[in-house]
């Protein structure tokens, strides 16, 4: 059971939450992850911490720039803004997967490491979520990803 989408945190800062609350992840509710989620960790990680009644998922890239490589989240095509996760508030997730077959969206050459994942929705709506990371193959990133019995922690 994946839930209902009650609050999204993006880079450190609640967008919208149904109840007024302002925690990243509450405590109440079982993350699903190997470690829970300490705030401090917004320093060295950027993404986005979906809140549901029942779990919290996390997709999230290690922001340390090492040289001049880009990476970052694309949302449905283009990079993340609140407005476009204020959207989602609300919304019912049926489903979260990867998907190793779609092309990223951000994807300059073929030094583009990527991961790509499918939020579905009761609506029939599918978020495609993309942490990708441009450099020339020395400056990995890492990605945390968590959800429902799921958990992805690699460099890309």
């Amino acid at each position: 059971m994946y839930g209902t989408i009650t609050s999204i945190c993006f880079n450190g800062k609640t967008i919208q939450s149904v109840d007024g609350g302002h925690e990243t992840e509450r405590s109440d509710v079982d993350c699903g992850c190997s470690v829970p989620w300490n705030e401090k960790w917004w320093y060295d990680w950027d993404g986005i911490i979906i809140q549901t009644e029942a779990q919290h998922i996390r997709f999230l890239i290690s922001k340390e720039a090492q040289c001049c490589e880009s990476f970052g989240i694309t949302v449905d095509e283009k990079f993340v803004d609140e407005e476009t996760l204020r959207e989602l508030i609300g919304l019912t997730i049926t489903h979260v997967n990867l998907n190793p077959k779609r092309e990223a969206v951000y994807r300059k050459t073929s030094d583009t490491s990527k991961v790509c994942v499918d939020v579905s929705f009761r609506d029939q709506r599918v978020l495609k979520v993309d942490l990708f990371n441009f450099h020339n193959g020395y400056y990995p990133h890492n990605v945390w990803l968590c959800w429902e019995g799921t958990e992805l922690f690699e460099s890309i």
